[in-house]
């Protein structure tokens, strides 16, 4: 990874941009034609390439994904990168560090929309938090559409581009129809694309483990308990231990102490926050079990892995 997408920690609030933990983080602030809250919107990657801060290392509290059409490159995502193609597609959960280092020439779509929008329907909620691509905990966060795949899902996101910017009546809705058909058709995809051979979880496990690896998203900083998470998802303990369990092979703990880890290991990476005020940001109390946690899980002191990976970079 090339060293300008290093970020130096910052208290400061510039044109809407969150740097509190040294990374920054792009808020959808947005307004729709009345005068509201916008929770879906259209773009293309060429004003990424225009808003050049856009490429370097960032993150978002709403969801994106990009379709690209043409060009060539790489996508980084958490310390992983992906070869940018004709045809595929880059799914970005809120939260995830990533960037970009496009080819000239590159061109792609891209939908942004918050949790908000999609979760306002029971079946928009139940296609979300099903999806292996957010929040993935067995995939990779991109998919390479080809033949038939890749026209229909072409056309989808045509129609809803037309809807964005159209001035029809009952446009949030059609536009919320046409999200929720493009999802379906990359899941088929990647269903279709799987070589494991393996059977389809039963809905309602997979369910509850997807809510609870979104809830530990938004929750892994306040250093909870297991059972406050099943509290929260209203389920026993011991369900929400056997479930995950079962679908994942790790434990609730587990999960929550890699997110934790994961959000320590950008901060080590990506800012100039000091190995203690990282510990402080995630919730550790004492600065010196943070670095005997951070050993063990990684096998080196944050400070050793903040200047090998400064040395890699």
């Amino acid at each position: 990874m090339s060293p300008k997408f290093r970020m130096r920690a910052s208290k400061r609030r510039l044109s809407g941009v969150s740097q509190e933990t040294g990374i920054p983080v792009y808020p959808f602030q947005f307004q729709d034609r009345e005068g509201g809250p916008q929770e879906i919107r259209l773009g293309n990657f060429q004003h990424c390439i225009m808003a050049k801060e856009r490429l370097l290392l960032h993150r978002h509290n709403h969801f994106e994904i990009f379709w690209m059409k043409k060009g060539a490159g790489t996508q980084i995502t958490d310390f992983r990168s992906y070869p940018i193609k004709a045809g595929a597609l880059f799914f970005i959960s809120p939260g995830q560090v990533h960037a970009w280092e496009a080819a000239p020439g590159t061109e792609g779509s891209i939908v942004s929309f918050t949790r908000d929008f999609f979760l306002s329907s029971p079946e928009g909620q139940s296609l979300l938090f099903g999806l292996p691509f957010f929040f993935p905990a067995e995939c990779a966060p991109t998919l390479l559409l080809r033949g038939p795949e890749r026209g229909r899902f072409g056309a989808l996101f045509a129609r809803l581009e037309a809807e964005f910017e159209s001035a029809l009546t009952s446009r949030k809705e059609m536009m919320r129809i046409y999200l929720q058909m493009l999802l379906i058709e990359a899941q088929r995809a990647y269903e279709g694309q799987r070589e494991t051979g393996e059977s389809a979880r039963a809905p309602a496990p997979a369910l509850l483990t997807r809510r609870f690896l979104l809830l530990v998203e938004e929750r892994f900083a306040a250093a909870m308990e297991p059972g406050a998470y099943a509290r929260l998802l209203s389920v026993s303990a011991g369900h929400l231990r056997d479930t995950v369990k079962e679908e994942t092979g790790r434990a609730v703990g587990d999960w929550v102490q890699e997110r934790r880890l994961l959000e320590a290991r950008r901060l080590l990476a990506h800012t100039e926050l000091t190995v203690a005020e990282i510990a402080y940001q995630i919730r550790f109390d004492d600065p010196s079990y943070f670095g005997r946690f951070f050993r063990k899980q990684e096998g080196v002191s944050p400070g050793s892995f903040r200047a090998q990976f400064r040395e890699r970079s």
